[in-house]
This record gives C-alpha cells, sequence and structure tokens, in this order.
C-alpha cells in the first residue's frame, strides 16, 4: 500500500497537486472526484487537504497519468 496525498495548486479552484513517494502529479478537479468520490471532494475544501492509501496497482495506474 502507497499513501497518496491531494492539495491545491495555489491559485485555482478546479487543480489538485497528487503527491506520492515517488512523483507529483496536477490532475483536475473532476478527475479526483472520479477517482475517489464526493468525500474526496469535501475534504479538499473543508480541509484544504486529502489522504488515502492506495494498492500497487492503484499507483501504477496514476503514474501512467
Amino acid at each position: 500500500m502507497s499513501q497518496i496525498t491531494c492539495t491545491w495548486v495555489p491559485g485555482t479552484t478546479d487543480t489538485v497537486r497528487l503527491s506520492t513517494i515517488q512523483k507529483t502529479l496536477k490532475l483536475p478537479l473532476r478527475q479526483i472526484k472520479t477517482l475517489w468520490g464526493e468525500q474526496a471532494i469535501k475534504d479538499l475544501y473543508l480541509r484544504g487537504r486529502f489522504s488515502k492509501s492506495i494498492t500497487q496497482a492503484e499507483l501504477d495506474q496514476l503514474m501512467k497519468a
């Protein structure tokens, strides 16, 4: 299992920075909602971050994005 953390890209309201141990990606908010649902969006708006443990297969899929 790997840990991911999502935070806002400064100055945006629709772009999220997704950080893993290996890489940092920028993803549109709609893709975060598709991947992890409404709770991820609520956490981003209310706390400014969203964290989740993901499997190696999910991590590999994200790295291809």
